[in-house]
């Protein structure tokens, strides 16, 4: 008889009968299954549905397929509160729950209502899981986050309650699971209701995507498409679908005035879909007019106000006084601002502008501020990478940093907030609108106006390096210095780009992208931008992270021995795949899209689809550059412990831990 060799994988071996609760997209299940060439002794299992998980992770279908072409068992529909007497599932000696969540309060984690629900979550997982271990070595694992308010759950207290006992504790890895990505899951207490218009009877509920509330303290609610001869509606679990929430009139997406905000200027800039204007290009304002009003389809009470600009998807209107002032009920309605087409109509708009807090009627060039350096991203689910970026940026002079989310999935709520506790001055922006980089951008450049004297615009997988040793302000001071020899002053700074590849790596690096990666190419590609915000043009244009400029005004390229930017841009493969979900930006196909297939944007040698080069690893090294790896490696490790700060901050302050429990 054939005795099977022992794999493991940290605490998980082959030999162990592992069922594990609550998976989003299988990518923890799969990271076993890959390590031990098998996943025969794997049963996993979710709450979505098949189709749920289909639906909602991108490669949730793939590595549910991966996972039973190994031999595992794949389940759906698991309730952890109610599996002991689920008859699909069996005993086991090891049942593990990667970090629960109620699905509830996502950002409200401190409140007391919500911890309680996540309590009852855990208290009934452990009641359930205590009945379906399969002898008094059976172990029950449960990754969780130690700092507040997530160690105010009581975990242990929680076991205790339910006749188990504390093993041990050791600190979670998760760049030991390679392709594991923690996924947030729905809340259960709201649904998405799909009607057919012509048959009552015809009702079926999904769970939404994702709910968020944006900054202007609208609750948004994403649900996937709506069928033809289907309406939407909102139902709380608690209610039955003849109780759910009647909502407004649905959009389409192509054809919408998305959002507005009101400048320091007084005037509305509007963010829209449907001008189809040129990308760079300004466009004739007299084809256009701006439209107000509290109810947009009563054409007695709107007003109408000039375009002042329009370019790509922003449009800047003149505000009326009645908009500036607000409404003289506190309970009345947001007004709505939309874009009147002459001749085509008026657009369909859900968007109310938000008038700042502080009004400043003047920026000129040159005031002082509260912050000299900022930087503004837009972002998707890289909350496992943001620490090292910001926590770097700060070490260099950056004191601010805007967070424009995409509609991630991860944790980056917790990343973001783990980092203010840290004392670092992050904000994040809930910014759903899908392929609206350009727009994001100009709205970062409204809300930094205020308060900073330079922005950069660059990407979470860019770094500034400067050899030197120099601060980024100092750089910035060094390019600005008036030159007797030019009558313009410097309203841009532009730096080139190095894009570096994999460098040899097949797995997740441990220690950070600047201290792994080391391989590049031999010439810089493109550059981005750092600006002084009023400085831009008033159409707010930008293309490739690069603004244009009002009259007078002109920028400054840095000497590429002075300061480069690092772009990890070809990482290992389970990190760079995630291109292909989706681009950002409003001018760039996405790369599923058979479109643009010989684009400079998309990568050499690639399709359409995410599938891996044999020759992946090696790819994209024409020179060896240990110069950032080096001075990072000089000025920010911890000498006690050897750690990087961010990998430091990671293990232990952030304190993501696996609780092992046993029948007491």
């Amino acid at each position: 008889m054939e005795v099977q060799e022992t794999k493991t994988l940290k605490q998980y071996s082959n030999k162990q009968k592992i069922l594990l609760v609550g998976e989003g997209d299988f990518s923890f299940s799969l990271s076993l299954g890959r390590a031990f060439g098998s996943a025969s002794n794997i049963t996993t299992s979710s709450l979505d549905s098949r189709v749920d998980v289909n639906r909602k992770y991108t490669y949730g279908k793939q590595n549910v397929e991966e996972l039973e072409r190994l031999g595992g068992t794949v389940i759906h529909g698991v309730n952890v509160h109610s599996m002991s007497s689920d008859n699909r599932l069996a005993r086991y000696n090891r049942i593990v729950f990667n970090f629960p969540h109620s699905g509830l309060g996502f950002g409200s984690e401190h409140e007391s209502f919500y911890i309680m629900q996540h309590q009852a979550l855990v208290r009934g997982f452990f009641e359930s899981a205590r009945k379906m271990l399969e002898d008094e070595d059976g172990e029950i694992h449960l990754t969780h986050k130690t700092t507040r308010p997530f160690s105010e759950w009581e975990i242990e207290t929680l076991a205790q309650e339910k006749g188990l006992r504390l093993i041990g504790l050791m600190v979670f890895d998760q760049l030991a699971f390679p392709g594991y990505s923690n996924k947030k899951g729905s809340g259960n207490d709201l649904f998405c209701v799909f009607a057919h218009t012509n048959d009552s009877s015809k009702v079926y509920k999904e769970l939404p995507f994702a709910v968020e509330t944006s900054y202007s303290c609208r609750q948004i609610v994403r649900c996937s498409a709506v069928p033809r001869h289907h309406t939407v509606s909102l139902a709380v679990t608690r209610w039955t679908v003849d109780n759910r929430f009647l909502v407004g009139a649905t959009y389409q997406w192509d054809r919408l005035v998305y959002d507005a905000v009101i400048d320091h200027d007084n005037t509305t800039v509007a963010f829209v879909k449907g001008l189809n204007l040129r990308p760079g290009k300004v466009a004739d304002v007299s084809r256009y007019e701006c439209v107000y009003g509290w109810d947009l389809a009563k054409p007695k009470l709107l007003l109408r106000s000039q375009v002042i600009s329009a370019a790509q998807e922003i449009v800047r209107c003149e505000t009326p006084l009645t908009v500036l002032k607000g409404p003289r009920v506190a309970q009345s309605p947001a007004v709505k601002v939309s874009v009147r087409i002459k001749g085509s109509g008026m657009l369909p708009s859900v968007a109310h502008p938000i008038n700042h807090p502080v009004r400043v009627k003047d920026l000129t060039y040159g005031e002082g501020k509260h912050f000299e350096t900022c930087v503004c991203t837009m972002t998707r689910n890289t909350a496992n990478v943001l620490r090292e970026w910001v926590m770097y940026h700060a070490g260099i002079g950056v004191s601010r940093w805007f967070i424009y989310d995409n509609n991630s999935d991860d944790d980056i709520v917790s990343a973001v907030k783990n980092l203010k506790n840290c004392g670092y001055n992050v904000s994040r922006h809930f910014w759903p609108w899908i392929k609206t980089q350009e727009a994001g951008f100009a709205n970062c450049a409204i809300r930094a106006k205020r308060d900073c004297e330079w922005v950069a615009f660059i990407d979470v997988d860019e770094f500034f390096y400067i050899p030197s040793g120099q601060t980024l302000t100092q750089v910035i001071k060094k390019c600005t210095t008036p030159s007797s020899s030019s009558s313009s002053k410097i309203g841009e700074i532009r730096t080139s780009c190095h894009s570096f590849g994999p460098s040899g790596l097949k797995d997740p690096p441990r220690r950070g992208v600047m201290a792994s990666y080391t391989c590049r190419m031999s010439q810089p590609e493109r550059h981005k931008s750092i600006v002084r915000p009023e400085t831009l043009n008033t159409t707010l244009i930008n293309v490739v992270h690069h603004f244009q400029l009002k009259e007078g005004f002109t920028f400054v390229d840095v000497e590429k021995d002075a300061m480069i930017i690092n772009h990890y841009k070809y990482q290992v493969w389970d990190i760079f795949k995630e291109k292909f979900k989706r681009r950002v930006a409003t001018y760039v196909a996405d790369w599923q899209d058979k479109e643009n297939v010989g684009s400079k944007d998309r990568t050499p040698g690639l399709g359409t689809r995410p599938v891996e080069p044999s020759d992946w690893a090696e790819r994209f090294c024409e020179v060896r550059d240990n110069g950032l790896k080096d001075w990072v490696l000089e000025n920010f490790v911890d000498r006690k412990t050897q750690r990087l700060v961010w990998e430091e901050e990671r293990n232990i302050m952030v304190g993501e831990v696996v609780a092992q429990m046993g029948l007491c």
